[in-house]
């Protein structure tokens, strides 16, 4: 039987990393609605503060409006529950800096001490961006307003107005298109599917199962959020039933499905976008068969159970030849049905997510003590060098070391460097003209909008319009300033500030993910143990057919933990049972009183996912980190993926060989824990094909894999 090549060992390719620098990627789904509520949220209060006479107190109240650029792809749901607490949050860093009252020692301070605490808690979260540079210029612009002209509680109550105004104009996205979240992240797992179909038997096809594993993960819990219902919600949820058919015929074949399967994927998702939602029905699939396109996976396919026979056989098929592709054309052709005990995600609660990322050994530490120290010496520097507001030093230092790791860190000391010396010029030539208070505003309002666009495309074209939009509002703080002397200390404040955070992420906890990251793959690895011996202990499918009964009550779980279905909660070394408890996974504490089989059932697939995607993100950040460690562990990260997603998959080969074992659940946890403990050189390793393990071909073979890709501890 054939099995998928390796992915090759990723290499550093330096001139992917100078390309990288000026690379302009293509806005998102939602992006432009973003942009005009943050440019609305900061414009409005500008104005009102300008037609009461009380400019300042606008600007304050305009810190807030940085509470609509957060979570822009999670569900309303989640949104109507998390941005008050960016709120709070953007209230709090704009009191920090206002106390220090344009004092440059107190500025580092307070620019440093709200870099740290944001940092922590964005990455702790795994938060998608913008993450916590928002805040740090939120605190930087608040350290410029004029001392004594507000109390620190009328500051907090003008930003949590402004922050306010700002929730209330993104709620208001709502009412237009309560779906849209939805929608456009089925269209992305659609699409993500038909990637993962046409790249089988590949190279690329280990990086393409994951991401559409964690697409359509993320599809289910946005469904969940906001109470989709109807035909949206029977696509977002037959996603899985195609991923798993799909992986079953790359399990058994290493060969990709005929190419109309994946183009009826793309013709769908494409139907869902214009908010078709129809059922997607016989598009002929299964007619549509060419010649040779059953190669004779037929036989091989109904050996190991992966099911290749339905009720819509084409006219030009023989008996008995039936492709092994036929199961995906059939989970296709459901989509948009209705669906019998649909999967239901399991979403934790924040707070318990907070606490297992702030533990000792979470990479949060160091990544937040590194942004605390480069933004303090950032401003220690500028003040060193007589700039007299040295508030934007550390601003840049942060922007730098937003992407963690010393590699990314180069372009974007590139690209702010760039993009600031240009947005200079651009700055110097606007504040040239004498423009009226009332042309100021709307300058400074479209300018917000841009920044909102153009960052995301480019980091450097995002500067070049940061930087008149940064003066504007120095201007608003400091009525009849003149604005044409700052533009020469900002771009040397610019570029003190990205060069020390260059130096941090090249000298300061540089290798946080790759030192993690062995601790990250025994984790997964010990997860799928749990999974597969809690699926033997309840017997062959049994908590599969669980699933529907708890939809309600999973979707109910909790109120936190994001939509992105990242490894938020997973960190090296999760809580388990001993003696007759063994058999249940290995989970972080805070499952554990989940005591009913479903539950059980759940958090371990839940476990399984999280500690996959976990991997996979620690993997991505130890690459761009110095050492060998992300390249000597990749054909292992590999490995336990495809494990992974196979036993998660759990195709009827695998549940009928479940009931051919004589293993016990605990000897089968036992021999992942070996694995895991050797993954980490604290053992021997197992052998490759140990006795514990059900006779089911694929996970031998995958089993075997992953021992022989475990770096050698020399």
């Amino acid at each position: 039987m054939e099995h998928p090549p390796r992915l090759p060992v990723p290499e550093w390719d330096r001139g992917r990393v100078l390309r990288g620098v000026f690379e302009v990627r293509r806005l998102p789904p939602g992006r432009l609605g973003l942009a005009m509520t943050s440019a609305l949220a900061t414009g409005v209060p500008l104005a009102v503060g300008a037609l009461t006479g009380r400019l300042s107190d606008g600007l304050t109240a305009a810190l807030g409006a940085v509470t609509a650029i957060y979570f822009p792809t999670s569900s309303w749901g989640y949104r109507a529950r998390a941005l008050p607490v960016v709120a709070v949050g953007a209230a709090a860093a704009a009191t920090v800096g206002g106390t220090a009252g344009g004092n440059p020692w107190r500025t580092a301070v307070a620019i440093a001490g709200v870099g740290f605490a944001a940092t922590i808690v964005f990455t702790a979260l795994l938060a998608p961006p913008p993450g916590p540079v928002p805040f740090v210029v939120t605190c930087a612009v608040a350290t410029q307003l004029p001392a004594g002209v507000a109390t620190v509680e009328t500051r907090a109550g003008l930003t949590l107005a402004g922050a306010t105004f700002a929730y209330l104009l993104t709620m208001a996205g709502a009412r237009q298109d309560r779906a849209g979240p939805s929608r456009r992240v089925v269209v992305s797992a659609l699409g993500k599917l038909a990637a993962m179909l046409e790249t089988a038997g590949t190279p690329e096809a280990d990086t393409t199962r994951h991401d559409a594993a964690q697409e359509i993960r993320r599809a289910e819990v946005i469904i969940v959020r906001d109470r989709v219902t109807g035909e949206l919600a029977n696509t977002a949820f037959g996603l899985r039933r195609v991923f798993d058919a799909g992986l079953a015929y790359m399990t058994v074949t290493a060969h990709r499905p005929p190419a109309v399967v994946a183009e009826q994927l793309r013709e769908y998702a494409a139907r869902v976008g214009r908010r078709d939602y129809a059922p997607v029905g016989d598009y002929g699939l299964v007619g549509g068969l060419s010649e040779g396109d059953d190669t004779g996976w037929a036989a091989e396919a109904g050996r190991v159970g992966i099911p290749v026979a339905g009720p819509n056989a084409g006219p030009n098929m023989v008996a008995g030849q039936i492709p092994a592709w036929h199961g995906i054309a059939e989970a296709i052709a459901e989509l948009g049905t209705p669906v019998e005990g649909p999967p239901a995600p399991l979403i934790p609660r924040t707070r318990d997510l907070l606490a297992e990322g702030l533990r000792a050994d979470s990479p949060a530490w160091p990544w937040a003590a590194r942004c605390g120290v480069a933004t303090f010496g950032a401003a220690l520097l500028a003040i060193a060098v007589g700039i007299e507001r040295p508030y934007w030093a550390p601003v840049a230092a942060a922007a730098v070391l937003e992407v963690r790791t010393a590699r990314v860190a180069g372009q974007r000391t590139v690209q702010r460097a760039v993009g600031t010396g240009v947005g200079a010029v651009a700055a110097f030539a606007l504040l040239a003209v004498p423009f009226p208070a009332w042309a100021l505003i709307v300058i400074a309002t479209l300018l917000q909008g841009g920044v909102q666009l153009a960052n995301v495309a480019n980091h450097a074209l995002g500067s070049v319009l940061l930087t008149p939009l940064a003066l504007l509002l120095v201007e608003f703080a400091r009525p009849g300033t003149p604005v044409e002397p700052l533009i020469g200390p900002r771009v040397l404040d610019t570029l003190l500030g990205v060069l020390v955070g260059l130096a941090a992420a090249l000298s300061l906890w540089p290798r946080a993910a790759a030192h993690r990251l062995p601790h990250a793959l025994a984790e997964c690895i010990d997860a799928t143990g749990a999974l597969l011996a809690l699926s033997l202990s309840e017997g062959p499918g049994a908590a599969r057919g669980q699933a529907g009964r708890v939809r309600a009550a999973a979707g109910q779980t909790g109120g936190g933990g994001g939509d992105s279905g990242q490894a938020v909660e997973v960190r090296a070394g999760g809580a388990g049972g001993d003696g007759a408890d063994r058999h249940r996974p290995h989970l972080p504490g805070w499952w554990h009183h989940h005591d009913d089989e479903t539950h059980r059932w759940l958090a371990a697939r839940h476990h399984v996912e999280a500690s996959l995607a976990w991997l996979s993100e620690l993997h991505v950040d130890a690459r761009n980190e110095p050492g060998e460690t992300a390249r000597m562990t990749w054909p292992a990260v590999v490995a336990a993926r495809r494990l992974g997603y196979l036993v998660l998959v759990e195709p009827c080969g695998l549940r009928d060989a479940m009931g051919a074992t004589t293993a016990s659940p605990t000897a089968i946890q036992d021999l992942f824990d070996r694995l895991a403990t050797g993954v980490l050189g604290d053992t021997s390793l197992p052998p490759r094909d140990p006795p514990q393990l059900p006779p089911f071909p694929p996970l031998k073979h995958e089993f075997a894999a992953l021992v022989d890709a475990t770096p050698a501890d020399d």
